[in-house]
């Protein structure tokens, strides 16, 4: 009797859309991590080599940090972000926002709708 033949066409087909993703999700994540070269230097000394490192230095930092970077007519965050990550839309986002969790947020809400969606 002859064998009956295993069809694995369904099975590729849906493999390489899978690793299209992927590939896809990767470029995407490359993109947005990528560290600079330019790195934010705090008054205490610690520095931040992407905008995702501020956003988790954010929900710890201490008060007189904060007031240094950030004053009245000047916000060094935004300033930074604008200039070595021409991203325009987060540092308007964040240039008159003096709450750090309030800046978390934004940070991780433009990560997700610019980056991962």
């Amino acid at each position: 009797m002859p064998r009956a033949k295993k069809t694995t066409t369904t099975k590729k087909a849906t493999k390489k859309s899978t690793t299209t993703r992927k590939k896809t999700r990767t470029v995407r994540k490359k993109k947005v991590f990528k560290r600079t070269e330019f790195p934010f230097k705090l008054v205490n000394g610690e520095e931040l080599t992407h905008f995702i490192d501020l956003a988790e230095k954010l929900a710890d930092i201490e008060s007189y940090v904060l007031q240094h970077h950030i004053v009245d007519d000047r916000h060094d965050f935004a300033q930074w972000i604008h200039d070595v990550f021409e991203d325009k839309e987060l540092a308007k986002a964040l240039e008159n926002k003096k709450d750090p969790q309030e800046m978390r947020l934004i940070i991780y809400r433009h990560i997700v709708h610019k980056y991962l969606e």
